[in-house]
């Protein structure tokens, strides 16, 4: 393709600006990207847009490991499921012609959060399991905190945010890495905001996303048979608590009988007993 021919496929003028140009591949590669567009013609169309640019701003992508075709960055096949995000409203995509498809913004939001179950094995005695007996059980859970009221933000304005100055509203942290088979991308999620892209402008510092580790203790009745009968029982609302102020998991407990105690009973008591 000659110079010429690539100012004529991204539809410029001979001489236009660098932000032209952008703008225009801009345009042309959302139209014409396969993952999006099911005409014949598509795939062809979209590698001679690449090809243009490529000539046009004189990265040579494609000799080294760009926009190969459609396939994607970096040997990377695009992600359609992004597209579908993207033209759905789920990400607001800025297009890095510098390094490629990487600034993906996230419309992430902080909304109450259901909280986690919690599994508990309790272990009773034979004469706990032939008799009635109660239990407290110690165990440390996610509790909403008190300074923020469980919200993570000390005025409980989950809406009350600034973008993150560490990945730039994205969510994640790109990294690019030339190999022999071209550039290969690795993205990790963000610890600086959770992936949110954003942060708290008035975050709490004694919590986590309004969540703070804490002993919890619950009383539990045990009846006669329960072991048989139900040998595993679900308290509500003595789970994890949810982040951003969401409500309470559930507490499961596993009724396990202790072996040793099991052989060592004499079960002439209970005979005695029920008489």
């Amino acid at each position: 393709m000659t110079q010429q021919q690539a100012y004529s496929t991204l539809e410029v003028q001979q001489g236009a600006s660098e932000q032209e140009i952008k703008d225009a591949y801009k345009k042309l590669a959302k139209k014409y990207h396969p993952d999006i567009n099911k005409e014949k013609d598509a795939e062809s169309k979209f590698k001679e847009i690449n090809q243009a640019y490529s000539i046009l701003t004189g990265k040579e992508q494609q000799k080294s490991g760009g926009f190969n075709g459609y396939g994607g960055y970096g040997g990377y096949g695009f992600n359609s499921d992004m597209f579908n995000q993207f033209f759905n409203g789920g990400f607001n995509i800025n297009f890095d012609f510098e390094n490629g498809w990487e600034q993906v913004q996230t419309n992430k939001r902080r909304t109450p959060q259901n909280g986690q179950d919690i599994n508990i094995n309790l272990m009773l005695t034979a004469e706990e399991i032939f008799s009635e007996s109660e239990k407290m059980i110690k165990f440390i859970v996610h509790k909403h905190c008190k300074k923020c009221g469980g919200t993570g933000s000390l005025d409980k304005n989950l809406n009350n945010t600034q973008q993150c100055g560490n990945c730039k509203g994205t969510g994640h942290l790109t990294k690019i890495s030339n190999s022999a088979f071209g550039q290969q991308i690795m993205q990790t999620t963000c610890t600086n905001c959770s992936g949110y892209g954003t942060i708290l402008r008035n975050k709490c510092n004694s919590c986590q996303n309004g969540l703070v580790n804490e002993e919890e203790t619950l009383k539990l009745k045990i009846n006669k048979g329960d072991y048989f009968k139900k040998n595993r029982q679900f308290i509500k609302n003595y789970g994890h608590a949810g982040m951003f102020g969401g409500r309470r998991g559930n507490a499961n407990i596993q009724l396990i009988a202790d072996q040793n105690s099991i052989n060592n009973f004499d079960f002439n008591r209970i005979k005695l007993k029920d008489k």
